[in-house]
């Protein structure tokens, strides 16, 4: 038995049965509260994680992160705006980030050895080789060095450096509650 709840955690649907069933019954309910299909990628996509504790570090803004990844096109720019007042996050995930260089490297060390938390380390470091991903938080700059994501002081300087980068005019997506939307691209847009 699973339920799909809302933001003010009220329960908008539940499941229950064989497990593959249940599951992706509950993930058409999610398609239906939380989806959003889009026509096309995004060259562009500003996300907030929705405030905290959302975004309470990297590591959980990471899934604001793959929610507007994944409507940004190959090559495109996507903003993270994350307070991150508690830092990065935990310790497996910070040191795989700093200590290698693709994902492809972190997913060899995770299949070597796996350990809890290293393994959101292979899910950011995917995401920046789609595309780049600049983050506007209160962390300090030197504490991003070498962790995959473009530290931005400002929204301002995010929007300038994505504008240097892509064009005055690029096609944007706004995600205020990019923790909560699940957007995708639709296939027969």
């Amino acid at each position: 038995l699973n339920t799909v709840l809302d933001e003010e955690k009220r329960i908008v649907g539940v499941v229950a049965g064989d497990y593959r069933l249940a599951h992706a019954a509950g993930c058409r309910i999610v398609d239906q509260v939380y989806g959003c299909p889009v026509s096309e990628p995004a060259d562009l996509v500003i996300a907030s994680c929705g405030g905290y504790p959302k975004d309470i570090n990297v590591f959980q803004a990471h899934k604001t992160m793959e929610n507007a990844v994944r409507v940004t096109r190959k090559g495109g720019v996507t903003i993270l705006l994350a307070e991150c007042r508690d830092g990065i996050g935990p310790r497996p995930f910070v040191q795989c980030l700093q200590k290698f260089a693709t994902s492809a490297e972190i997913k060899e060390q995770l299949l070597k050895k796996f350990e809890f938390g290293a393994h959101k380390s292979f899910f950011l470091a995917r995401l920046t080789e789609k595309a780049d991903v600049f983050l506007v938080s209160s962390l300090p700059r030197k504490s991003l060095q070498n962790l995959f994501v473009k530290p931005m002081d400002t929204i301002e300087e995010a929007l300038q450096k994505a504008y240097e980068k892509l064009g005055p005019k690029p096609l944007t997506y706004v995600l205020p509650q990019g923790g909560l939307v699940f957007p995708w691209v639709e296939k027969n847009a």
